[in-house]
């Protein structure tokens, strides 16, 4: 069987003998061109996927963030699907040359599966379940807002509303009864087949999809159930409540948030038809664009919800356990404004900030009080609607200093229950009490791509670089090591900062040694940053020249949460880096489940292409798979490029002042109408 390149060699023979009749073998040789370099782009877009991946599974083995069994299939799948699009297109653009990759890929998909598969999910006990059976180990059937207020609600000596969840059990046996699982998931594969580009199908298709969950009927047992709760809760006279979305997928990570619907002001009977609505929102477009850019698998989604007591809040805002973005700032951040709490997080309302100090006793160190001139309040008969607030009221605070305490108070307290920095949402009652809505951590981590939210730089510090990009977070000191190879140097220093201009995970050799990382060129999704990661390393990749700014042996400071180097000693930021946050789920069986599966996911071992290693007999990772196959992958690009080059007829050359030999391949559009197929060359 003829491979692409040995018809690529078939063209070269023949075109070296026909040079009066290069058209049509120049239109064979692009299109075979062409298709390699398909290929090619969608082996490079899926090794960049699975190394956003690792990089997810790094985070999340610091035990800082909040998961449950339902995402841990889903980077695991989602890392072997890319894997295998990876080896498929390096054989396909090779002619068959790394049948090894197949096995390996296999090997490692078996021993994944025995990880993953041998261990479902945890199974809701109920379709509805009260707060008082729920904490934070429930997260994979009742999702992250339930499983948080469950936690508070049961822990901690904090007010929160009352209410129950509607579990995932809920959601399954909706579809299941309903049959929407098949229906939903043949349209979903519609819209797969028609590309990530054809917005208008998606569009349409979404409709279809809300239109079928809200055109199907509740049933009658589980309306039962949610109205049984209801009573059981509140008694007949049961107040206007509210549906909010916690869908499993979330997993507790804020990345998610504003993706899916939150139903104000109802009357227990809108509960049913409101509770399909904010299920049916999964399938909004944005959703579904969104899961797929991030790799979730739809079959493996469901949607709780948490049915809460409505608030008729005076007040309402947000509290942060710590600044940020502001690594040095530890004091307790609160926002407010009057009525309900959308207005101080959709920013129709310029809220009032509040400042305080942690400690045994806290105090205020700031109020700014803004002009809040609207507020959103419950209408008597349900649902929502804007207000005036009162002109006495306008610049007056929303908290008295007194309720500011107390809720700093209960900031501090949910931070050493979780082990972690907390975003808060609070609301203060008419009759004057403080309610907790919701706690979840706060992700410090997505703050740098908020380039105008960075923190100043600390004054009276000299600054080397700025505006780095964070391959892995950190703070660190140490004399600066010039690198100037791919190669690690033997003899690095215990505690040097090594300084190079191009990333290269020949790196890894010193990463226990290392404090930190500069380097000038590189990825924070690339081969290097992922092993930065692992071994926890902060790094960064400078826009500016960090070997000719850094002194080789001066002692520099870098930030790798601002994305900065000082020069010497910053010990504010050293002594602020130190307080790391806790891993809260480490032990938990969900964090040591990933920990099993990591091992066959993340390491790297094939570092030197050089190497005798450098085989797909030694690929023991999916990591290993993807650094093969990128490398081979441009090998084989090269190979055809320098084909191409040698043979008028094949390429153009560039007839350019430049001091090297460069010829072009026309793919399609890229040269000029009038250039003729008797040209060798071609100007700029």
């Amino acid at each position: 069987m003829s491979t692409i390149l040995g018809n690529l060699k078939e063209m070269y023979l023949y075109l070296r003998g026909r040079r009066g009749e290069p058209t049509r073998a120049r239109t064979a040789m692009n299109e075979q061109f062409r298709f390699r370099y398909a290929l090619f782009k969608d082996l490079l877009a899926a090794n960049s996927a699975l190394l956003n991946i690792l990089a997810d599974i790094d985070m999340k083995l610091k035990g800082e963030q909040v998961f449950g069994p339902t995402r841990v299939r889903s980077l695991v799948n989602t890392a072997l699907r890319q894997g295998f699009v990876l080896v498929k297109n390096l054989n396909v653009m090779s002619g068959g040359k790394y049948p090894g990759l197949y096995a390996a890929l296999e090997r490692i998909n078996g021993e994944l599966r025995a990880i993953v598969d041998e261990q479902p999910g945890e199974q809701a006990p109920a379709n509805v379940v009260a707060y008082s059976r729920i904490t934070l180990a429930d997260a994979d059937w009742a999702g992250g807002k339930n499983a948080n207020l469950g936690e508070i609600t049961n822990k901690l000596d904090i007010s929160t509303p009352k209410g129950f969840a509607l579990s995932t059990g809920a959601f399954r046996a909706f579809f299941e009864a309903n049959g929407l699982q098949e229906e939903i998931a043949a349209k979903i594969h519609l819209l797969d087949d028609a590309g990530e580009g054809e917005t208008g199908e998606l569009r349409k298709l979404s409709r279809e999809i809300i239109e079928l969950v809200q055109a199907a009927p509740v049933p009658p047992e589980l309306e039962e159930e949610m109205r049984a709760m209801c009573r059981e809760s509140w008694g007949e006279g049961a107040p206007l409540l509210a549906l909010r979305s916690s869908a499993v997928g979330e997993d507790g990570e804020l990345s998610y948030a504003g993706q899916y619907l939150t139903k104000l002001g109802l009357r227990p009977d809108e509960i049913p038809e409101a509770w399909k609505e904010v299920i049916a929102s999964l399938y909004s477009a944005r959703s579904l664009a969104y899961r797929s850019a991030k790799g979730v698998l739809d079959e493996h989604l469901a949607m709780a919800a948490a049915c809460l007591e409505m608030v008729d809040a005076t007040a309402a805002g947000v509290l942060y356990t710590r600044h940020p973005y502001d690594i040095i700032d530890e004091n307790i951040l609160i926002n407010a404004v009057w009525g309900l709490g959308p207005y101080a997080v959709d920013g129709v309302i310029i809220p009032d900030a509040y400042t305080v100090e942690k400690g045994e006793t806290p105090r205020i160190l700031h109020k700014k009080i803004s002009d809040k001139t609207a507020q959103l309040k419950l209408k008597p008969g349900g649902g929502t609607e804007e207000r005036p607030v009162p002109e006495a009221d306008r610049q007056r605070a929303c908290l008295s200093d007194e309720q500011i305490l107390r809720l700093a108070a209960w900031g501090e307290r949910l931070e050493r229950h979780y082990r972690c920095p907390q975003d808060v949402e609070w609301a203060l009652t008419p009759a004057g009490d403080l309610i907790i809505l919701q706690s979840r951590p706060l992700k410090i981590e997505g703050v740098k791509n908020a380039r105008l939210a960075e923190a100043a730089p600390l004054p009276g510090h000299e600054l080397l670089l700025d505006r780095c990009d964070i391959a892995c977070q950190g703070v660190a000191c140490g004399p600066a090591v010039h690198v100037e190879s791919h190669d690690a140097p033997a003899d690095f220093p215990e505690g040097g900062v090594l300084v190079a201009r191009h990333s290269s995970p020949e790196y890894v050799a010193v990463m226990r040694r290392a404090a930190a990382i500069v380097v000038e060129a590189g990825s924070v999704s690339g081969h290097m940053a992922a092993l930065t990661r692992e071994f926890g390393v902060p790094t960064l990749i400078s826009p500016e020249p960090a070997l000719a700014r850094i002194q080789s042996g001066a002692e520099i400071t870098v930030d790798a949460f601002a994305g900065r180097v000082y020069a010497g000693r910053v010990e504010a930021l050293l002594s602020a880096g130190r307080k790391t946050r806790e891993a809260h789920m480490k032990g938990t069986p969900v964090y040591e489940r990933l920990k099993s599966a990591a091992p066959l996911i993340t390491p790297l071992n094939l570092t030197n292409p050089a190497a005798p290693e450098f085989a797909p007999d030694h690929c023991r990772t999916l990591h290993d798979l993807a650094r093969f196959c990128h490398e081979q992958s441009y090998q084989e690009m090269f190979r055809i490029s320098d084909l191409a080059s040698k043979e008028h007829g094949w390429s153009f050359r560039l007839d350019a002042a430049l001091p090297v030999d460069i010829h072009l391949i026309d793919l399609g559009g890229g040269l000029d109408a009038e250039v003729r197929d008797e040209q060798a060359a071609v100007r700029p």
